[in-house]
């Protein structure tokens, strides 16, 4: 089959708007992928992605080559991608915690790129997402993506996109920044957990599971405490409640991928002791602790009280917790065996963090530091 002056080879996939083909040039010999668009699309929003994907450019983000008409139907030239989409590329394989955070890294540089040119992509979805044979990922379809210049398309109350990776303030016809943020907490969550945030086949109960925030974050239970406030964070049912860039996401898994054991605590260390000689009686004293606390209390024992006492650097930061309070340097705080606290850390001249702060399920007291990174 030929379509213009490409000549076809292979059927790449089929989409709710057309089929892809993996073609070549009969002059160059260029290897391309022609999307080929159904009659019924419509021309308005394909000039559209042309323009907003013509004046991309950026390494993850694939490269749109030319605009074609070929039998009545609209023909996008893309460069060809060798890769499987992000959902083929899990499934088959077994990656690390710290693996899959790379990965989600990746993802969040074409993203934060396009939020930088004021676009919004309005689709982002593992199928859209390429992982290249080199670990390194292209984000494809701008089909929807919005720009300062998109006209508007969408007739009210009707959502354009993938409605389990689409915000809740989409079904209202609002599109933000944020909204793009709420699509890559669930897919975060997804690369994590293994399975679809949500994933009713019914079109109502996703609707329902969207505006439903308290269910969506109970599903958070087995994520680490860490990945977890992130998840939690990009899922916010209010755009102003969720990170506001996708710069606070990258500081912020960046401090995760930091930690070894991925905990929020930082050690205090030991005195300059001869430790050969007291590592029999720290032992001792070790075991006695973890008996004397666990038998008074399992984790999360609303009855058994402990505390933290928060070092900040610089000392003028603070801690504002997502329920209101805040917190200063040199505070200490009462809570429960296993009690969670989120919020962010702040402080003239310093770059925000948001973190996880945990009440620890055997000791009766810590003391945990924190240190902001200068702008």
């Amino acid at each position: 089959m030929k379509i213009g002056n490409y000549i076809v080879s292979d059927k790449i996939g089929t989409g709710g708007n057309g089929v892809v083909y993996k073609a070549r040039h009969s002059v160059t010999g260029q290897v391309v992928a022609l999307k080929v668009l159904d009659k019924q699309v419509d021309s308005r929003r394909v000039r559209n992605e042309v323009r907003v994907q013509a004046s991309l450019s950026h390494p993850s983000i694939a490269i749109l080559l030319d605009l074609l008409m070929d039998k009545g139907k609209q023909v996008l030239v893309m460069e060809y991608i060798e890769g499987e989409n992000l959902q083929k590329y899990l499934s088959g394989r077994s990656l690390s915690d710290r693996q899959k955070r790379a990965l989600f890294s990746k993802i969040l540089e074409p993203v934060a790129y396009l939020h930088q040119k004021n676009i919004i992509h309005r689709d982002i979805k593992p199928e859209n997402i390429i992982v290249q044979k080199d670990g390194n990922i292209k984000l494809l379809d701008f089909g929807i993506a919005q720009g300062i210049s998109t006209p508007k398309l969408t007739k009210a109350g009707h959502l354009v996109g993938t409605i389990r990776y689409a915000a809740p303030e989409r079904l209202k016809g609002i599109n933000v920044k944020q909204s793009d943020i709420w699509s890559l907490g669930a897919i975060y969550y997804e690369m994590l957990s293994g399975e679809r945030l949500i994933h009713h086949q019914n079109t109502d109960l996703n609707i329902k599971m969207l505006n439903d925030e308290h269910r969506l974050f109970a599903k958070l239970d087995a994520i680490q405490p860490f990945d977890r406030a992130i998840i939690k964070k990009c899922l916010r049912k209010d755009p102003k409640k969720r990170f506001q860039s996708v710069e606070e996401i990258k500081r912020s898994l960046k401090r995760t991928d930091n930690s070894s054991d991925y905990s929020i605590s930082k050690q205090i260390p030991m005195p300059g002791w001869n430790k050969k000689w007291l590592l029999l009686p720290v032992m001792f004293l070790l075991a006695f602790l973890i008996w004397k606390f666990t038998s008074q209390s399992t984790p999360g024992d609303t009855k058994g009280p402990t505390a933290i006492e928060f070092k900040f650097y610089p000392p003028e930061a603070v801690l504002t917790l997502d329920d209101g309070r805040t917190i200063k340097n040199g505070d200490k705080i009462r809570g429960n065996y296993g009690q969670e606290m989120y919020g962010w850390l702040s402080a003239p001249g310093y770059h925000k963090d948001y973190i996880v702060a945990s009440f620890n399920k055997v000791k009766k007291f810590e003391r945990l530091e924190y240190t902001l990174k200068r702008k």
